[in-house]
């Protein structure tokens, strides 16, 4: 079938990395070359504050929104908005997808973004169930909140958590079950998880770690407890399940000499084996330039830069990726930053007050300072602490303990 209409630039996926191509594409004038596939019927919109500021009440609708229609229809961009990608053809140049004819491109990225696992277990259709992906799903969850008055949050990372603590500060009783031993252990030791625990067992929040969904029981078609695989039985009138996400992998053609592993790969540039099909975002698997290794990152700073630079390097100005991965999170009172690889740490050294809430812990690999997980901190300390990682020199657990060490003075 040939392609109803066909664009320079076809960016897929309405998410940070697709409007941040859109963005780059605008400054370098070629706005009116682009089109933005998104599945979603909503102009592009900022997602973190569906688990945060929007979730808490604490921000309307029009704030989510990128741009307004205006900004599209002033610089020429085409959203097409409503069309869920089904499959790309790179020999004809077009891709597939719900709600009409092909596509053409010239060139392409890939910025589709992660879907929520789903957990398979009985009750997992009644109401009251939620997943969180969408502005829907978070429409969805806040309304129920205000008549909800227990609810169970199955998966404890940091979406999860976030979410906990919006329930919590509406006066819902939660808890929050996972299968884990504590509180984000791929990147908490024993005694940071306890400070973390404390602090929200200390707002409403239970947990019921090392523990698993078994069924969601309900009555009258709505969920009214959740049923854990120990015989557990947690009451609550609302959940929200968080374990993980899963790729649209399946669009990815085969033979077309796109590597897959854990993601799609792609170089410095963003491109991957095809010369005109870029990737970005959570499902860009590239090769971390601090650290050496191959990394899959689902965190909005890496998604934000890498769709910038994907778009520039599609425009013919060619640019590598030179980021130092970070990401952040809201809940409660605790403002946390973190920056680097914190994966297969040997060591962690803990800096600052962990009474006060204010405090980093700082994580060692090989003999240097690979990543910081930083609470409630300052600016100027992630500045030495960013150099300190990126200049790969030795430090010792007992150096990075010392608090009369100025840190910026040892960065350099």
């Amino acid at each position: 079938m040939a392609a109803a209409s066909a664009f320079p630039y076809l960016i897929l996926g309405g998410g940070v990395a697709g409007i941040a191509a859109v963005d780059k594409l605008v400054r370098l004038k070629q706005g009116d070359r682009v089109g933005l596939l998104s599945a979603e019927a909503e102009l592009p919109y900022d997602r973190p504050p569906l688990s945060k500021e929007f979730l808490r009440g604490q921000m309307e609708e029009p704030k989510l929104r990128y741009h307004d229609r205006g900004y599209y229809d002033r610089h020429g961009v085409t959203p097409l908005l409503g069309r869920r990608v089904t499959g790309i053809d790179p020999r004809g140049k077009t891709v597939s997808a719900d709600g009409g004819p092909p596509i053409g491109y010239g060139k392409l990225l890939i910025a589709l973004g992660a879907r929520p696992r789903r957990l398979e277990a009985p009750g997992g259709g009644l109401g009251g169930v939620f997943y969180l992906r969408a502005l829907d799903d978070s429409r969805a969850i806040r309304a129920a909140m205000a008549e909800a008055r227990r609810a169970v949050v199955v998966g404890a990372g940091f979406i999860g958590m976030e979410v906990a603590a919006a329930l919590a500060e509406r006066g819902i009783a939660v808890t929050v079950l996972d299968v884990a031993d504590r509180l984000w252990p791929r990147v908490l030791d024993r005694r940071v998880a306890a400070i973390f625990e404390a602090h929200y067992r200390g707002r409403g929040v239970e947990f019921a770690f090392g523990d698993a969904v078994a069924a969601f029981e309900g009555a009258g078609g709505v969920v009214r407890a959740v049923r854990t695989t120990s015989g557990q039985t947690f009451p609550g009138d609302l959940a929200v399940v968080g374990i993980g996400t899963e790729l649209p992998l399946e669009v990815v053609p085969e033979g077309a000499g796109i590597e897959l592993d854990r993601g799609i790969v792609v170089d410095r540039q963003m491109r991957t084996g095809h010369p005109d099909i870029f990737a970005a975002g959570d499902l860009a698997v590239y090769t971390d330039p601090v650290f050496g290794r191959r990394r899959r990152v689902e965190h909005w700073g890496h998604a934000q830069y890498g769709g910038g630079l994907a778009a520039q390097n599609m425009a013919g100005q060619p640019a590598e990726y030179e980021l130092l991965t970070y990401f952040w999170s809201d809940t409660f009172d605790l403002h946390i930053e973190s920056a680097g690889d914190e994966t297969e740490y040997e060591a962690i050294a803990l800096r600052g007050d962990t009474e006060a809430r204010r405090f980093t812990a700082c994580y060692l690999r090989g003999g240097r300072l690979v990543a910081y997980f930083q609470v409630n901190g300052e600016q100027p300390e992630r500045d030495a602490l960013e150099q300190l990682i990126r200049s790969g020199r030795p430090l010792t657990q007992a150096q990075l303990e010392d608090e009369g060490l100025d840190l910026a003075s040892l960065a350099g």
